[in-house]
């Protein structure tokens, strides 16, 4: 994958692992190994990082309006008329497809009901997107049907309910207790919940990244 260029005027989100807030900041400086930002508001209270904290990145590239995430590391802060935050050029970036909303494999307790019945029942996430998600459960779902899944994605952000059509579904196995494989299409997702979920699918590909460079 070609790295995309850090470039003046670049706009960037910028938050921290756990972290509630996203702050939006642009490229003010690009140096041989590091850069520079402006410092990161939330409404009208300044955040201050400190050295050597880690941030998560996503930038869109003005020309390609391709997205890429990254991580980085706060080298110092200085004022030069106004407070620049200087970050470590990143090592590496990850292509964030999100019109194609990228499935991550995942295994997180969730409930789920046809929208038809009152009763909820247990299951998992299999793997996730702002898009969809396959669950796996063991009460029979039929292709069509209009259900709610019921899942907590970080503490912070609360449980989410998310309405949903089933779009596939398969039996695992003709063996044992019967368990089903479904796939589930999200239907009039608020965006506020599709950016959680798209921002943790987000965080949880760059940790994996981080781990596989360590």
């Amino acid at each position: 994958m070609a790295a995309p260029k850090l470039r003046v005027g670049l706009r960037l989100e910028v938050w921290q692992e756990g972290g509630a807030v996203t702050w939006i900041t642009r490229i003010e400086e690009v140096h041989a190994e590091s850069f520079a930002v402006s410092s990161f508001f939330a409404g009208a209270k300044l955040h201050v990082l400190r050295p050597d904290e880690e941030v998560n990145c996503l930038l869109t590239d003005k020309e390609t309006q391709a997205q890429y995430g990254f991580i980085a590391h706060v080298i110092r802060r200085e004022v030069k008329g106004v407070p620049l935050y200087y970050l470590s050029r990143p090592k590496s970036f990850v292509r964030i497809q999100r019109r194609a909303f990228v499935r991550l494999p995942v295994l997180i307790p969730q409930l789920f009901r046809a929208s038809e019945e009152g009763a909820w029942h247990k299951g998992y996430l299999l793997d996730l997107s702002g898009g969809g998600a396959r669950i796996s459960h063991k009460s029979p779902l039929s292709v069509g049907e209009l259900v709610h899944l019921q899942f907590t994605l970080r503490k912070e952000d609360g449980v989410l309910l998310v309405p949903g059509e089933v779009v596939r579904v398969e039996r695992t196995s003709e063996a044992g207790p019967t368990t089903f494989h479904s796939g589930i299409r999200f239907l009039a997702l608020p965006e506020t919940t599709q950016d959680l979920i798209v921002g943790y699918v987000f965080e949880r590909m760059l940790a994996g990244r981080r781990k596989r460079e360590v």
